[in-house]
């Protein structure tokens, strides 16, 4: 398996949650670690969007879940969104920030593929694994103002990924 999706792919390393670990707890994770590296405190954030397709409940929400383990009072919401997931939550933040409502997004992607994949498929073994990714965007106007670099600055044309069909076209199983 490893040496198929190395060669193939590109894939060296497909991560699984632990027991009982959960979608939630990998984007607390990685929020944190984007909130350390931008220098931002939760109480700083004034959105947070979050997508996933394998939310840990439908009820709480994973995003919910994530506001109260950081302790973010800011207006929260989660994109239903799998592959494009984090650039469509991101280009969801920027507009947002354009809108100057807002200043500052977290923005948060997690998936627990180990949960829907089936494990007798070959292909989806290979591929798919469990993780999370979080950015923290700001204003332009809000960078200026502390003295940083940068800003939103995201402008998107168009987004493509593989639909199921096409992905079911492909499986070797």
């Amino acid at each position: 398996l490893h040496d198929w999706a190395m060669k193939r792919a590109g894939i060296a390393a497909r991560h699984i949650v632990a027991p009982g670990q959960g979608g939630a707890a990998m984007a607390a994770s990685a929020a944190r670690a984007a909130l350390d590296d931008a220098q931002v405190g939760p109480d700083e954030i004034d959105l947070l969007v979050l997508s996933t397709f394998t939310g840990d409940y439908c009820i709480p929400s994973t995003v919910s879940l994530v506001q109260a383990e950081l302790g973010v009072t800011a207006k929260c919401f989660q994109l239903e969104a799998a592959c494009a997931g984090f650039i469509d939550a991101t280009i969801v933040a920027a507009a947002l920030i354009d809108t100057g409502k807002y200043a500052r997004a977290l923005v948060v992607h997690t998936e627990v593929m180990s949960s829907i994949v089936d494990p007798k498929r070959f292909l989806e073994q290979a591929v798919f694994g469990d993780g999370a990714a979080a950015a923290v965007l700001v204003s332009a106007a809000w960078a200026r103002r502390h003295g940083r670099e940068g800003g939103v600055a995201i402008r998107a044309q168009a987004l493509a990924t593989d639909t199921p069909a096409t992905f079911e076209s492909r499986s070797m199983m």
